[in-house]
């Protein structure tokens, strides 16, 4: 057990090991921003300042609707870990990666309580897609399920065991995921129902093993019976108590920021991200939960000929589906259309499956786990603005479990056939995600390779007499207009240096020099502009050739075909936003830099 117990916390660290060294990338560096100034201020965990939406904006001003919208235990746990790391970013993952070593080993323990053999389904929990490139990011997602998972973990034992230090433990872990993301807060309605059917349950199997009142008749008048009633009540809501702790934790929290910023935090940061319903989010949902965990795909392939019909008339649709998106009113390339169709078909596959897996299962727990996915799915619709692959780790125990149990009642006449599927799915899945981390790996890159680039801008000199923007190495000439505006007091000379974007995208470029510069920026003539094409989103900013001369294109090719975050490709690993599938396969570059000149206000 003890081996069992260390392999199943090191694969998550050996499997994303080699990529500590990954660059920024998508919201990385606006939480560590958050961590640095946590190491200046621990009891103000918003003042810090990143261009986000602006210059320098505070993470929540008194007053003001709050940017950041985490609360931030996570975050304390990155400046701690970028404290014992001397501010190396590499040590700040290991220590993330230690985090989800934790929760696969929360995931054995839960394994073990639903009867599921537990080290393949931590191996397969660990090797999907969502858990696999977010065990070694700086986002809050990982930190939020080893909380959600080690609380609900100690619950369901402490119900079993009827151990109070275990349910106090469980309590605490709880508020702890809600305070490092509020819809973490899903593990105490969690709790409740494992709690309900447990005690249904129990309530059930003490009737049917209760003497019959003519075999064995009580002695009457003993214990008065509306006394014993509210006694066994008492007794049976008591665990209840301690799930108080999380909301106790939470109207604490509360309070402070009442105190400190003027406003409930989950109150105010709440306005920004609750959504109205939309049939495109649950596209985008079934996309992305196909996508991001891979195994309804494998559960589609495996249990298609006993829901023949089923699988029909599912995958008949996804052929118009297919038809649509590909055609004119879908804008979609083709393979864009198969791919987002077959997403969406194997989920609703999944989905729609539940009914028969629940006739077909003889262990009763197996009910809970549908309930979690069933109520993890209104959360996701219902909540959410936008989802993400990171967004479905709270999922991945349920369908995972599932999967295994699925598998079981399949291969129930040939129990050997159980391990050789088990054993092709996990390395099919291990390939992908290593072909997806290493995607992710090389697009982050990009982020380190522009500054290198840009290096050449100065040397770049403005020949006021000629009128000529001058390129050290002669690799770019580009003529300036506006030369009598510029010479007539203009507060620069030459040329100032914006890169499009805020905290999340241009880290680096910051460090080096250059400014943060967003769409409503006052441009002046002469002004250099870099803005990234391939994964910011092209609503946000448009170019207008009658105000800026391309300068120079910065490219990055790559001939491995996989994308994380591709706006032609459609691809949002991190957010649907920027794309309705979390991943493509593409020609593109892995980024493309454009150098813009300011011709005109």
């Amino acid at each position: 057990m003890n081996k069992k117990l260390l392999l199943v916390f090191l694969l998550p660290v050996i499997l994303g090991l080699p990529f500590v060294g990954r660059a920024f990338f998508v919201d990385d560096h606006y939480h560590m921003l958050m961590a640095k100034g946590l190491q200046e201020h621990p009891l103000r965990p918003y003042d810090f300042v990143a261009d986000d939406a602006g210059l320098d904006n505070a993470g929540w001003g008194k007053g003001q609707p709050p940017r950041m919208v985490n609360p931030p235990a996570h975050h304390y746990f990155l400046a701690l870990f970028d404290q014992l790391g001397g501010g190396r970013l590499w040590f700040v993952r290991l220590g993330c990666l230690f985090v989800a070593g934790f929760t696969a080993v929360f995931i054995f323990f839960l394994a073990q309580r639903f009867l599921i053999p537990p080290l393949m389904a931590a191996v397969m929990s660990v090797l999907t897609p969502a858990f696999l490139l977010s065990s070694y990011t700086l986002m809050i997602d990982s930190t939020m399920l080893m909380f959600f998972l080690g609380g609900l973990c100690a619950w369901i034992e402490g119900l079993h065991r009827r151990s109070w230090t275990l349910k106090l433990l469980a309590g605490f872990a709880m508020g702890l995921a809600i305070l490092t993301k509020y819809t973490g807060g899903f593990v105490v309605i969690l709790a409740f129902v494992y709690w309900f059917l447990h005690h249904k349950s129990k309530t059930a199997n003490q009737k049917s093993a209760s003497p019959s009142p003519s075999s064995s008749p009580l002695p009457l008048g003993k214990v008065p019976v509306c006394r014993k009633g509210y006694v066994t009540l008492c007794h049976s809501l008591s665990p209840l108590i301690y799930l108080l702790i999380p909301i106790v934790m939470l109207g604490l929290w509360s309070l402070w920021n009442i105190a400190v910023y003027g406003a409930p935090h989950l109150t105010e940061s709440s306005k920004r991200v609750v959504q109205s319903f939309s049939l495109l989010h649950v596209i985008s949902f079934l996309s992305f939960f196909s996508g991001g965990l891979v195994l309804p795909l494998a559960f589609a392939g495996l249990s298609w000929r006993k829901s023949r019909k089923m699988f029909g008339w599912v995958f008949g649709a996804a052929i118009l589906f297919f038809l649509f998106l590909a055609g004119p009113l879908g804008g979609f390339s083709p393979g864009q259309a198969g791919l987002l169709s077959l997403l969406c078909a194997a989920g609703l596959f999944f989905f729609l499956a539940l009914p028969g897996f629940l006739k077909s299962t003889h262990v009763s727990s197996d009910l809970f786990l549908v309930v979690w996915l069933g109520l993890g799915t209104l959360q996701m619709i219902g909540i959410m603005q936008w989802v993400a692959a990171r967004y479905y780790l709270t999922m991945v125990v349920p369908v995972v479990f599932i999967l295994i149990r699925s598998l079981q009642i399949l291969c129930r006449h040939a129990p050997s056939k159980i391990n050789q599927y088990q054993s092709i799915i996990c390395l099919g899945m291990f390939v992908f995600g290593a072909g997806l981390c290493w995607a992710d790996y090389s697009q982050s890159r990009t982020n380190r390779l522009i500054v290198k680039d840009v290096k050449e801008i100065g040397n770049w000199k403005l020949d006021i007499k000629n009128n000529k923007l001058s390129v050290g190495a002669g690799l770019v000439s580009a003529c300036l207009e506006g030369k009598g505006q510029m010479q007539a007091g203009r507060p620069h000379v030459g040329y100032r240096k914006y890169y499009l974007g805020d905290s999340f995208t241009g880290s680096y470029l910051k460090d080096a020099g250059w400014k943060t510069g967003f769409a409503d920026t006052d441009f002046q003539p002469g002004d250099l502009v870099l803005y990234r094409q391939v994964t910011m989103p092209p609503w946000w900013f448009r170019f207008d050739s009658n105000r800026f001369d391309v300068v120079k294109i910065y490219e990055y090719p790559a001939k491995f075909p996989l994308r994380v975050m591709d706006n032609a490709g459609a691809a949002g690993f991190y957010a649907s936003a920027w794309g309705a599938l979390p991943f493509t396969f593409s020609k593109s570059p892995l980024e493309r830099f454009i150098l813009l000149r300011v011709k005109s206000p």
